[in-house]
């Protein structure tokens, strides 16, 4: 019985994980449209922004947040 509760939170942790991922990927896209966010290079568009945290977000997301705060 032990296990199947271990297997059943494993799950739900990987799950929150994943949404947690998505939404806040989704967030980073919006959130680049409506401020206008680019990093000095006029080529990195919401959507490439998007992309980054979809693909590399350990490394995209805390570089989004970084550039955000410097911006405002």
């Amino acid at each position: 019985m032990n296990s199947f509760n271990d297997a059943h939170t494993e799950i739900l942790g990987n799950l929150l994980f994943i949404v947690f991922w998505l939404i806040s990927s989704i967030w980073v896209y919006f959130d680049a449209k409506k401020i206008r966010l680019a990093t000095g290079n006029e080529n990195v568009k919401p959507v490439a922004w998007l992309l980054g945290c979809l693909f590399l977000w350990i490394a995209a997301f805390p570089i989004y947040i970084y550039f955000r705060f410097i911006k405002k």
